[in-house]
């Protein structure tokens, strides 16, 4: 695959793989293949789009101010594996909003497997039940200064040394990641299980049992989820 990259090298002064490719969290036909782009050259985006990878394009200033906002994009890049050419001279600099991005990102993940789950899409429910557990452990890591962990070994590790009571609940998800194995409205709730420890949440089971399934579109609200089905019909689920 990288041979076919290699024809883009002379558009960028750097091109690699971040993420979980090549690494042994990628699970074949589950997880995206990340690919960044050190370049001025905005078109890759779309080349590298079409190609069916997930990319991300950045100019080296962007990268830069990435760096030094404490974005944590900027780690996976700062990790990521070479196609060609070389990295610009960066620091991650951890700041305050280093973790406000990683805990804002775990409720809109959950939200985003929970649309999966009721529309019957099995393999991004599962794929991304699994990025908000490693988010909610990257934010956990990351409020009480440990290095925010980037690999499913890394991110295991620092859910026991936190001492969080979830760190099975994510065994369980690598395992179904390992086999593609689908989701259960049970598994969703050990999720929500795991987030409500530490933010107001709703169980997956609770809008299963007001909606019959039927979910179009979840909102948040500071009290609760508003639950659009598709006949555009509103429901209210508070936090419990």
């Amino acid at each position: 695959m990288s041979e076919n990259l290699k024809g883009l090298c002379t558009r960028a002064s750097y091109l690699g793989y971040f993420g979980s490719y090549g690494k042994k969290d990628y699970v074949e036909g589950l997880s995206d293949i990340n690919v960044v782009a050190i370049s001025e050259d905005k078109t890759l985006l779309l080349e590298l789009a079409s190609e069916g990878f997930s990319p991300v394009v950045l100019s080296k200033e962007q990268l830069e101010n990435l760096c030094k906002e404490g974005d944590p994009l900027c780690l996976y890049i700062m990790k990521s594996e070479p196609i060609c050419g070389e990295l610009p001279n960066v620091k991650f600099v951890k700041t305050e909003k280093s973790c406000e991005r990683l805990g804002k990102a775990v409720i809109a993940l959950y939200i985003i497997s929970l649309l999966a789950f009721f529309r019957g899409d099995e393999k991004s429910s599962l794929e991304n039940s699994y990025r908000t557990l490693r988010t909610l452990i990257q934010w956990r890591s990351c409020i009480e200064n440990y290095d925010i962990p980037l690999s499913a070994d890394e991110v295991e590790k620092n859910c026991e040394l936190l001492g969080l009571n979830f760190c099975q609940t994510f065994k369980d998800l690598l395992l179904l990641r390992r086999f593609n194995a689908p989701l259960t409205l049970w598994s969703l709730d050990k999720i929500a299980e795991a987030i409500s420890i530490f933010m107001k949440i709703v169980k997956a089971s609770k809008i299963y049992e007001e909606t019959k399934g039927d979910v179009f579109k979840i909102s948040v609200r500071e009290d609760g989820f508003i639950i659009e089905k598709s006949n555009k019909e509103k429901v209210f689920i508070p936090f419990t």
